[in-house]
């Protein structure tokens, strides 16, 4: 419109003629609204689309968070059964203890790794034994070892390599006594041995003889009388 405005006032134009560029413009103006409008009518219908998949995701992000809040209950449950957990080895026990000592309430992932390297530490610790206590060889110790006497091959139940020992708690039996060098054998005096304790003769029961009358007193018959017996 401006510029048919301006063109009408370089060149001389009728009346009809301005009408004429007015209604061109005023058309040209309603198509750009109409465009407009339709692109205002998309964008609307984007939106709310758009709104709709974000309610949708905001459905799903507090299902997804209610999951994590009940996996988490459950993964702090079960760390603080692993924290409850005793072994009767007691340095495997000890080592897991060590190894739970730095580590968070929730991180159940590591309270797994620590409990199932002490598990697999002690099965091997145990087929090692097993395997040196069925092929006569002692385990191999990552300590010096103090040397003691041999006194023989053990009964299994007291055996050190077996474990029973320490499982339940029973102590093995003294090992006999060391015989010492005749250099290091004290001079002992045989001493008098203690005299059995001589036993007072008690007098023994001598039976009375029964003496036999020679004859019968009242029938003046010799004995044995034949009336007293009632022939």
């Amino acid at each position: 419109m401006a510029q048919s405005l301006h063109t009408s006032s370089l060149v001389p134009m009728g009346f009809a003629a301005r009408i004429r560029a007015l209604e061109d413009a005023q058309k040209e103006q309603a198509d750009k609204q109409k465009k407009q409008e339709d692109r205002f009518e998309v964008l609307e219908k984007e939106v709310a689309t758009k709104d709709r998949k974000i309610e949708a995701l905001e459905t799903k992000l507090a299902a997804l968070e209610q999951v994590n809040k009940e996996r988490a209950s459950r993964h702090t449950s079960a760390v603080a059964h692993f924290r409850a957990l005793r072994f009767s080895h007691k340095e495997a026990r000890e080592a897991f203890l060590q190894q739970i000592t730095c580590l968070e309430k929730d991180e159940f992932e590591r309270h797994m790794c620590a409990f199932a390297t002490t598990v697999s530490t002690i099965l091997n610790h145990e087929q090692c034994s097993h395997q040196g206590f069925v092929h006569n060889q002692p385990p191999v110790a990552t300590y010096p070892e103090i040397a003691y006497p041999f006194y023989g091959q053990q009964p299994p139940a007291y055996h050190h390599y077996g474990g029973y020992q320490y499982q339940y708690q029973q102590p093995p039996p003294p090992p006999p006594p060391l015989p010492l060098p005749p250099q290091l054998q004290p001079q002992l005096q045989p001493q008098p041995q203690p005299q059995p304790q001589q036993q007072q003769q008690q007098p023994q029961h001598v039976p009375t003889k029964v003496v036999e009358p020679a004859c019968c007193a009242p029938h003046n018959k010799p004995h044995p009388c034949q009336l007293c017996r009632g022939w």
